[in-house]
């Protein structure tokens, strides 16, 4: 169960003897103690830092850092390093568990948490600005060379809030001929990773395939971008022409409330009109087409209810879906904004940004 590599000379040999007072010599151990082990435990004392048998100091040894180096690396792969010598050579032994992999990586951070791709599956990172990202059928893009790049943002895999950045970046992969990018909050920097494997499931978090350290003791999941394209990717998830945005009508006789909406729904990269109450929405309606109307149930002039019921009536607009948003929440007022015909109904009260934007995912 071991993955062993072997490095053999044909020189002298180590002198265990050397070895034995060059350690006393540094105070490494007593001179009692150095007596007592075997010759095996003091040849190993070869890989403590700073021991060296070497009588002078050239450019490529005495300075006892060469087997210290190779035994930390072979230590924090999991491993263990072994000498032997006699006097017609030396050989080292690096054990491994085969289990895992040494790769060259990246490493990135979403929220909190840090994530590591293999560089072989990453061919270009890209800085974007959070409004340049688009959202179409519920599926986030970016524009580049003439077309729609898929994304996948790692706060939706695992469930974290939306990043509030303004500034994010892409790492672009192509490795599976089926182009798109992955959304992160901040490249780190590339690195020699040692992966081990995971050897239990993730259940909702595909493409999370294994973990490795990185500077500082942090972990940082593995991602397989290969696995995470396979396991998210619609039927029809391909780099598209660019299409136009979602037109929505936010109804609202509250500056406060237009305002925070309309924010809202711009930044989902939604195209957003206001109207103050439901004559004017009624007007706008006359005059441009629109994909969703968002109203509010308590207005002057014609409310909520009346709208809804006023667009439902007209054969030109039967289908237009509608979202009530009212602090009313009764059961009798749910009960109405159904009978109006509403297609949703969320309560001001228990507002929530991602429900908002599931329900207009939904309707679309």
């Amino acid at each position: 169960g071991r993955l062993v590599f072997s490095v053999s000379d044909d020189g002298r040999g180590i002198d265990v003897d050397t070895v034995r007072a060059r350690a006393s010599r540094l105070g490494i151990h007593s001179g009692d103690s150095l007596r007592r082990m075997s010759p095996q435990d003091v040849l190993m004392l070869c890989t403590v830092p700073g021991l060296s048998t070497s009588d002078s100091v050239d450019e490529v040894s005495g300075r006892g850092v060469g087997l210290d180096v190779v035994r930390r690396a072979v230590e924090e792969a999991g491993g263990r390093l072994h000498l032997e010598t006699s006097s017609s050579g030396t050989r080292v032994d690096l054990i491994l568990p085969p289990a895992r992999v040494f790769t060259h990586g990246v490493v990135v951070r979403s929220d909190a948490h840090f994530f590591a791709l293999a560089s072989d599956q990453v061919s270009q990172l890209v800085a974007v600005r959070h409004d340049a990202l688009r959202r179409t059928a519920g599926h986030a893009f970016l524009a580049m060379e003439g077309t729609n790049l898929p994304l996948v943002d790692l706060h939706d895999v695992l469930g974290l809030e939306p990043s509030r950045r303004t500034h994010r970046f892409v790492a672009v992969s192509t490795h599976t001929g089926h182009p798109f990018g992955v959304l992160v909050d901040e490249v780190l920097r590339p690195a020699e990773l040692v992966v081990e494997p995971l050897h239990w499931s993730l259940g909702p978090w595909p493409g999370l395939t294994g973990t490795t350290s990185v500077q500082g003791g942090d972990v940082a999941w593995m991602v397989d971008l290969d696995a995470l394209a396979t396991s998210l990717r619609p039927t029809t998830w391909s780099p598209q022409p660019v299409q136009a945005r979602h037109r929505i009508l936010i109804v609202d006789d509250s500056a406060t409330s237009r305002t925070l909406l309309r924010n809202i729904l711009d930044n989902a990269d939604f195209e957003t009109s206001v109207a103050m109450n439901g004559e004017e929405a009624w007007s706008s309606l006359q005059e441009r087409h629109f994909d969703v109307v968002v109203t509010d149930a308590e207005m002057p002039h014609l409310d909520g209810f009346a709208l809804i019921e006023r667009i439902r009536a007209d054969p030109s607009f039967a289908h237009l879906p509608t979202v009530l948003i009212t602090s009313l929440e009764r059961q009798t007022d749910l009960a109405r904004g159904a009978d109006a015909g509403a297609d949703a109904y969320i309560v001001k009260g228990r507002f929530d940004r991602q429900e908002l934007l599931r329900t207009l995912q939904r309707l679309l």
